[in-house]
C-alpha cells in the first residue's frame, strides 16, 4: 500500500483503507466539488431536498429496548464506482444493506450477500483487512441493557469473498468477544481502522462506552489481530468512548488516534513508533468535556493539514 501520489500527497492508501488505487482517481473530482463549497456565493446559492422515499432509503429504523440508532457506514463494496450503504440495526432486525444502483435508488441487498444478521449492531465499518483489493465489513455490537446470548460476539467482522458474498471471520480473525463477559451497562461504540505499525495492514481500534476498555488490535498480516496490551492500553475506566478516527496528526508518518468521549476529555493519542503512545489531548486544544461523539477530519480551510468537526451536546466545535 503506498502513498496516493496521483491525489493528495498527505493521503496514504493505509490511512484510506476503503479505497484502492482505481478508486483514488476519482479523488480530485471530489476535492474540486468540496473547493466550491467553500466560495460563499455557490453556499448561498446550495439547497437540499429530501429525496429519501423516491431513492429507497426511507426503511424505519428498529431501536428495540435499550437501543439507540446506529451510524450508518458508506463505501462502494461492490466496486462498481457507486456508494452503498451499510446499516447496522437493533437486536433481532436484519441488518440492510443498501446497493447503489447508480441512478439515484438503493436496492436493499443485505441477506443476497450474507450480511442479514439480527444481532444488535451499533456502528459499521467498512475496510480491506486481508489486503485483497475487496471491502470487507467490521460490526460493533449493541447488547447495552438487553440480553444478548451468550456465544454472540461483541465485534463481527465479515470477510468479502470473490463471489462478492461475506462470510464472518471473527473468530478466526481472533476477535472474537463474548457479550456475556461485558459489562451490562457496556456496549462497542465507534470505530476506526488504520496502519499503525507501518506494516502495510490495517489495524483497528474498538471504542467502548461504559466500564469496560477499548480494544486496539494490530493486524498481523495474515488475516489476524492481536490486542496490544494493558501496559499500552490507550483506555482509561473512567472514558465513555464515542467515535475513534486515526490519522498523522504530527506529520511524523505514524499514525496517531483521536477518541471522542462522552462527560469526560477527549484523547489524542500520538504514535512513539514503538507500540505505546502518549495522550496529548490537552495540549492540543481538544481535550475537552463536552459530551463530544461524532468526528469528521478534512482541511476545510486549505492550509494542508486535516481539521476536527466534533458533534457535542453544547455546539461547540473544534479547528485544527
Amino acid at each position: 500500500m503506498g502513498a496516493l501520489d496521483e491525489c493528495r500527497p498527505a493521503v496514504t492508501l493505509r490511512e484510506l483503507g476503503t479505497l484502492t488505487r482505481e478508486r483514488c482517481k476519482k479523488i480530485p473530482a471530489i476535492l474540486v466539488a468540496a473547493a466550491l463549497l467553500r466560495v460563499p456565493s455557490v453556499v448561498q446559492a446550495q439547497s437540499f431536498a429530501d429525496v429519501s422515499a423516491t431513492s429507497g432509503l426511507d426503511t424505519p429504523y428498529a431501536t428495540g429496548a435499550g437501543s439507540m440508532a446506529s451510524g450508518a457506514a458508506a463505501a462502494d463494496f461492490d466496486d462498481d464506482g457507486w456508494v452503498d450503504v451499510f446499516l447496522p440495526t437493533a437486536q433481532g432486525t436484519p441488518n440492510r444493506l443498501y446497493r447503489n444502483r447508480g441512478d439515484g435508488t438503493f436496492q436493499e441487498t443485505a441477506a443476497l450477500v450474507g450480511l442479514d444478521e439480527t444481532t444488535g449492531g451499533r456502528a459499521a465499518l467498512w475496510f480491506d483487512y486481508d489486503g485483497d483489493g475487496d471491502l470487507d465489513l467490521l460490526v460493533a455490537g449493541d447488547c447495552t441493557q438487553t440480553l444478548c446470548s451468550s456465544g454472540e460476539s461483541a465485534i463481527r467482522l465479515y470477510q468479502q469473498g470473490p463471489d462478492g458474498h461475506f462470510a464472518e471471520t471473527s473468530v478466526a480473525a481472533g476477535l472474537f468477544e463474548d457479550v456475556a463477559a461485558l459489562d451490562r451497562a457496556s456496549h462497542r461504540a465507534g470505530l476506526a481502522a488504520g496502519d499503525l505499525t507501518n506494516n502495510g495492514y490495517l489495524d483497528l481500534y474498538a471504542g467502548m462506552w461504559g466500564p469496560d476498555d477499548g480494544r486496539l488490535l494490530l493486524n498481523q498480516g495474515d488475516g489476524s489481530f492481536v490486542q496490544l496490551e494493558s501496559g499500552n492500553a490507550l483506555e482509561l475506566p473512567s472514558d465513555n468512548d464515542w467515535q475513534p478516527v486515526m490519522h498523522d496528526f504530527n506529520g511524523d508518518g505514524w499514525m496517531d488516534l483521536f477518541v471522542a468521549v462522552d462527560f469526560t476529555p477527549n484523547r489524542l493519542w500520538l504514535n512513539q513508533q514503538n507500540g505505546t503512545f502518549i495522550d496529548v489531548a490537552v495540549e492540543s486544544g481538544v481535550g475537552n468535556a463536552f459530551n463530544e461523539m461524532g468526528v469528521a477530519l478534512g482541511d476545510y480551510d486549505g492550509d494542508g493539514d486535516f481539521d476536527i468537526y466534533i458533534t457535542n451536546i453544547f455546539g461547540t466545535v473544534k479547528h485544527n
